[in-house]
């Protein structure tokens, strides 16, 4: 049903706006790549991670034919998680911004 409604509006112009998430919302949005229409994917997390990591081909079809928001202001991944410098100098670089 999810995937019939997100084709059914996409076919007529409207723009379907939800998450990548697993279930209805990444199914919504298959429905409207399916017709060529455009979507917009919300995230919980940076726009720079795809989340969950098998919507990774999802996630470049809609922001090829819509767009990909961060549900809240925009920051990157965090430095912990990428870096060895850790916390602090994550820290040190948004006050330096």
């Amino acid at each position: 049903m999810a995937e019939r409604l997100g084709r059914d509006v996409a076919a007529q112009g409207v723009v379907v706006v939800s998450g990548i998430a697993r279930g209805i919302d990444a199914i919504s949005h298959q429905g409207a790549m399916a017709v060529n229409g455009r979507a917009i994917g919300v995230l919980g997390t940076g726009v720079d991670v795809c989340y969950p990591k098998e919507n990774k081909k999802l996630y470049e079809k809609v922001l090829q034919r819509g767009a990909i928001l961060r549900s809240s202001r925009w920051e990157p991944t965090p430095l912990r998680r990428i870096s060895r410098f850790g916390t602090a100098s994550w820290r040190a670089c948004r006050s330096a911004s």
